[in-house]
């Protein structure tokens, strides 16, 4: 019977060259509890990330109410400005249905303003996610399949760049 040769996964690629992290330690008790573990692309260094799974033994539900806060660094969008005052002045329309403007905004407006801002902020962070998934599976490609170039390390870092680029722009 022959044995199987495994592809060596390294952690940290160079120019020159690839590490990777020969051992782990952990305790007896975190070794019983460990479900699994893997190597992913961690953007915000310049090492893959070792993640180990381990069982949670209680189980605690905190639920809090739910507070919605407003991100206001949509409205530097000015095509998103400009649809909301389009909308603005259709929910001005309906003021006369109130008796008063507090009731008008209270009832019907915070409700439109909040499902506006959040249908926005949803379809922003779709696209961002996208994008990230789709630098991330470059980066996994790039590692897994055999290196045509040298500049293999460089390539990964031009990625893990525009990683962390998209995710300060939150």
């Amino acid at each position: 019977m022959g044995s199987v040769i495994q592809k060596r996964q390294y952690t940290h690629y160079t120019n020159n060259g690839a590490t990777r992290i020969d051992r782990i330690y952990i305790t007896d008790t975190l070794k019983k509890r460990k479900q699994g573990a893997e190597t992913i692309i961690a953007p915000f260094s310049d090492h893959l990330a070792v993640v180990v799974r381990l069982t949670y033994s209680h189980q605690t539900i905190l639920r809090k109410r739910r507070i919605w806060k407003m991100n206001i660094f949509i409205l530097e969008d000015n095509t998103f400005s400009d649809s909301l005052m389009l909308l603005w002045c259709k929910w001005k329309q309906y003021m006369k249905y109130y008796p008063n403007t507090v009731l008008w905004w209270n009832r019907y407006v915070k409700r439109r303003i909040r499902q506006t801002f959040q249908r926005e902020g949803a379809w922003r962070n779709r696209d961002r996610e996208d994008m990230e998934d789709f630098y991330c599976t470059a980066i996994y490609h790039a590692l897994k399949s055999p290196p045509t170039t040298k500049n293999l390390a460089i390539a990964i870092r031009r990625l893990k760049v525009k990683i962390l680029r998209l995710q300060t722009n939150t």
